[in-house]
């Protein structure tokens, strides 16, 4: 009867630890990133984005927020313009991009439809401290070379300076890297990120205060009619893409989680068109509608075995 009480009473402690607040996540962050990559090169992508909290998830007795994604941006050159190199773009995730939670002084990131947890980041760090490996850092020879503090309404932060094989210049405690959340930290090839400004309860705390990082973005002027649909979804070999308007030239794009284009189908006209599975693995897909140099539509669909 003892043993039997003092399982029930340790139980009871590990799955409130678990189910504990993200002390790093309150007063409702919000984070947007800049971000200009080739697609590939010459044509560059500019980007604006945010990523924002909406809810919680319980996964493994262990309590995740819900990050959002929301972004804007274009297209331009560096030489004579490529096919398809030109255009503005617009998207609100429908669903969330990830899950992150905090414990101590470290962050973790779970993907959607994946089974395992990342380390994202460890602040737990002191001068001279090499970085860990990490979801962002793939790196085992960035160090800390300097720590100093932010002032926020909320406490001051700690900002470590970063010194190695790195374009982020700082960590900062409970926030990210000057690179943005979930922003590679180290060297990557053509492309660039950068934390542009990270607000709470509506006002920016960093790098500068002023007014909220959530971007303003205007979706009706695009969509405002506009009905698309995927069915079935989920699907496993083929599904059907419906609209509810006659499309003429638009072009489906499908994307994995890291952004990266694993289909396409060009010179869409009509109302509906078969888009078949082929070799895509299991997961959830970004599909994108454009056309008139125009993204008119963009959701996720999710392939099953």
């Amino acid at each position: 009867m003892k043993f039997a009480l003092i399982n029930t009473i340790l139980f009871l402690i590990l799955t409130y630890t678990k189910a504990q607040p993200n002390l790093y996540f309150q007063n409702n962050p919000v984070w947007q990133i800049l971000s200009s990559c080739a697609v590939p090169a010459p044509c560059i992508r500019e980007e604006s984005k945010n990523y924002y909290l909406n809810g919680d998830t319980l996964i493994n007795s262990y309590t995740y927020k819900q990050v959002y994604k929301k972004g804007q941006g274009y297209y331009y050159w560096w030489t004579a313009p490529p096919p398809d190199c030109s255009g503005s773009f617009w998207y609100i995730d429908t669903l969330p991009a990830f899950f992150i939670r905090s414990s101590g002084q470290q962050i973790f990131l779970r993907q959607l439809n994946d089974t395992n947890e990342y380390l994202l980041f460890d602040f737990d760090l002191s001068v001279g401290d090499t970085l860990p490996v990490t979801y962002n850092n793939p790196q085992s020879d960035i160090y800390v070379s300097g720590i100093d503090s932010i002032n926020t309404p909320h406490g001051y932060l700690k900002r470590y300076a970063l010194t190695g094989n790195n374009t982020a210049q700082f960590l900062i405690e409970g926030i990210g890297s000057t690179n943005g959340l979930v922003e590679p930290i180290s060297v990557i090839l053509e492309c660039g990120h950068s934390l542009t400004c990270y607000s709470l309860n509506d006002t920016a705390v960093y790098p500068t205060s002023g007014p909220t990082c959530n971007l303003n973005i205007n979706v009706t002027s695009y969509n405002r009619n506009l009905n698309v649909t995927f069915s079935p979804n989920p699907f496993s070999v083929r599904t059907v893409l419906i609209s509810d308007q006659h499309l003429y030239n638009a072009r489906l794009t499908v994307e994995n989680c890291f952004g990266q284009t694993v289909a396409q189908i060009e010179n869409i006209s009509g109302e509906n068109i078969v888009f078949s599975r082929n070799e895509l693995s299991s997961g959830l897909y970004i599909f994108k509608l454009t056309q008139d140099n125009k993204i008119i539509a963009t959701n996720k669909i999710i392939i099953t075995d």
